[in-house]
């Protein structure tokens, strides 16, 4: 874990470097899309937006391709994440829309709960704060130990 921003910008650059040998790997491996995610948290927190939705853009379609519908909902997620950072808040509601129903069953409803509370969030810049109090009281529990 990194403690400070130039240690945070050292380890982006360690996992863009992390890519060269997956390059290699099938595509649908998956050390590949979850280390493009990871790069792609790394330079969200980074504020680096447009690189992250870079990095989100290529794991997004390598998580269809291999079937993991919990890695494609996890992309998902962040892409709405830095949209709402962004100011584009539509865009961050269609990418978390796209998000829920890939959760929705799963058995970890820690998603699920986040992605509603994340579309809440959303609503509740927007001034919706009617549709927001509707999805945080349909959130699911999350309990511990599953």
């Amino acid at each position: 874990m990194y403690t400070s921003l130039s240690e945070e910008r050292k380890g982006a650059g360690l996992l863009g470097q992390a890519l060269l040998p997956l390059a290699a790997l099938p595509p649908t491996k998956l050390a590949k899309p979850t280390t493009l995610t990871s790069i792609g948290q790394s330079y969200s927190r980074l504020g680096e937006r447009q690189r992250a939705l870079d990095y989100f853009g290529q794991a997004l379609p390598l998580n269809r391709a291999g079937g993991r519908s919990s890695g494609e909902a996890t992309t998902l997620n962040n892409i709405a994440r830095v949209y709402d950072l962004l100011g584009e808040k539509q865009k961050a509601l269609d990418y978390n829309g796209q998000a829920l129903p890939r959760l929705q069953g799963h058995w970890r409803s820690d998603g699920e709960a986040m992605s509603l509370n994340n579309t809440g969030l959303v609503y509740d810049t927007l001034g919706e704060v009617k549709k927001h109090w509707l999805l945080r009281t349909s959130a699911p529990i999350i309990r511990g130990g599953r």
